[in-house]
């Protein structure tokens, strides 16, 4: 998402790039905290389905909204938009960090065996290269091919929340922690 967001901020939503700066580094300070609150949030989290897969059922939907959100600009005006901005930005780094964190999480929690993990770690960071690939490739085609605007990036992140939905679900149904 973060490869085409400042284009959509700045080229199709027409806020200022400076402005758009802003937003984003008062943002990563902010996710600072976040990280840290969802490192605790996880530890805390008690259940038969472990502490970090019931993360990915909780957040599967919610991430697909809030992709949606974040590519989504409703007329507000200049002000408006900024605060829509900042809102659903934010709102994206504290689910996308619920779900992430869990994701990571996960690796050492369903082996012991340090060599298992070493390859589901570098298993994880390939897919996740040819993911991000992938969709850098993609993504502008199926906008343009969905109405090209405001509508196309929509429609595309409609897809996009759609699919990473679908795939943080069989995550979640095709793992299982180990006791620790």
């Amino acid at each position: 998402m973060t490869t085409f967001l400042t284009y959509f901020y700045t080229d199709v939503a027409g806020v200022a790039a400076a402005t758009v700066g802003t937003i984003l580094l008062i943002s990563r300070i902010l996710d600072g905290v976040i990280d840290i609150g969802m490192g605790v949030a996880m530890d805390k989290t008690k259940s038969k389905r472990g502490k970090a897969r019931l993360w990915l059922l909780w957040m599967a939907i919610p991430f697909a909204i809030s992709a949606v959100l974040l590519f989504t600009m409703p007329d507000l005006g200049t002000t408006g938009k900024i605060i829509y901005i900042f809102i659903t930005y934010n709102l994206v780094n504290i689910i996308y960090t619920s779900i992430n964190m869990p994701c990571g999480a996960l690796n050492s929690l369903i082996t012991q065996n340090q060599y298992e993990r070493s390859i589901l770690n570098i298993f994880r960071m390939l897919m996740a290269m040819i993911g991000a690939i992938v969709v850098s490739t993609v993504t502008t085609p199926i906008v343009e091919a969905l109405g090209d605007g405001r509508q196309g990036w929509q429609y595309t992140f409609m897809i996009y929340g759609a699919i990473a939905a679908v795939l943080f679900f069989i995550t979640f149904r095709s793992t299982k922690a180990v006791p620790q």
